[in-house]
């Protein structure tokens, strides 16, 4: 009955029988594909506002908490700013694998970090003494207090690496670094939001705000 029922459902908008469930983040992937491959828009081709570097990816919660969304792009050679909860794990920049002698049998052992990782909220609370103030644009609202609506909050930017079983190691087992941005609201006791961001590690912490928060 349910198989039946399916099939009937498939032939109403005539779905090929070989097609099946794709998850939205893979199919995100395939049209960022399309519209950059040689048939697609030449998005590529489009110089960036600010130069003539490739465009970045920008994408919500839903899809920046994805590791495999977030791997996809990175295999792509893309660039990315996804916005994430404070839950993802990640290890610190410094953290560094280093293999645990095991006097046993069998294979030798990996490089494992030491440590196990921490959530990206707490890498950000542990890094609160880099709070700094940023103005990222001007909005349309005035008040007295604020008569040029300068956009203004307090944001912190560390170099972390994320944990994860769908990300690619590095040579020696390192996971890739990127940026963690979080905001933290001069009245907020820990950060509201949070985007991992691959843009260069020499990139200021008032670029990686307007990529960021828009």
């Amino acid at each position: 009955m349910a198989a039946a029922a399916a099939r009937r459902r498939r032939e109403l908008p005539r779905i090929p029988g070989q097609v099946r469930h794709t998850g939205k983040w893979r199919l995100a992937l395939e049209m960022i594909q399309e519209m950059t491959g040689p048939d697609g828009r030449g998005v590529l081709e489009q110089p960036a506002a600010a130069g003539d570097a490739r465009p970045v990816v920008v994408a919500g919660i839903a899809y920046g908490e994805n590791a495999l969304f977030r791997e996809g792009l990175t295999a792509a050679g893309r660039q990315y700013v996804v916005a994430v909860t404070g839950s993802p794990r990640a290890s610190a920049h410094e953290a560094a694998p280093r293999v645990i002698a095991c006097g046993g049998r069998g294979q030798p052992p990996k490089a494992a970090y030491p440590d196990p990782p921490l959530s990206l909220r707490q890498l950000a609370i542990a890094h609160a003494g880099q709070i700094r103030p940023v103005t990222w644009r001007q909005g349309a609202k005035t008040t007295r207090g604020n008569p040029d609506a300068a956009m203004t909050s307090q944001f912190l930017a560390i170099r972390v690496r994320p944990a994860s079983r769908h990300i690619t190691r590095e040579p020696g087992r390192s996971f890739p670094a990127c940026w963690l941005l979080a905001e933290w609201p001069p009245e907020a006791d820990e950060p509201s939001d949070y985007w991992l961001d691959t843009l260069p590690e020499d990139t200021s912490i008032a670029e990686l705000v307007r990529d960021s928060v828009g």
